[in-house]
């Protein structure tokens, strides 16, 4: 559309004081962690609600609630101390690259789990994911 502007960052939250260890670690990541635990305790015969298989879509949800706990983290670390939780996506290398290794390395660590486990959807979500990392 002619003169709209361009999507060039997102604003999320206030800052975490701690970059790493902070709030969004302990929330996100113990959601992430109860997901993958779920779905290993969801083994046959208890993974079916009705007609519906809910292990793969509680691995499905962990796996895309942990890739966004990563640019969460991204996001806060490379914030400014006091300002709000920002998604930028131009302007800074270091932040860049650090986005495109940390997508890099969980297309891969998506990538060998899909091939250990024999599991079509996570490969090609892995390459997928490669691929615009690239």
């Amino acid at each position: 559309m002619p003169g709209s502007p361009i999507l060039t960052s997102l604003e999320y939250h206030p800052r975490a004081a701690t970059p790493i260890f902070n709030w969004y670690l302990y929330a996100y990541g113990l959601v992430t962690v109860c997901l993958f635990v779920g779905a290993a305790l969801l083994a046959a015969p208890r993974n079916k609600i009705g007609s519906l298989n809910a292990q793969p879509i509680l691995f499905t949800l962990g796996i895309v609630l942990a890739f966004l706990l990563v640019n969460i983290e991204i996001a806060d670390f490379f914030s400014e101390p006091g300002s709000t939780l920002t998604f930028q996506f131009s302007g800074n290398f270091a932040r860049d690259m650090t986005y495109s290794i940390a997508w890099a390395l969980f297309a891969l660590i998506l990538l060998v789990v899909g091939i250990w486990r024999k599991i079509p959807g996570a490969r090609y979500s892995a390459l997928g994911l490669l691929s615009v990392t690239i």
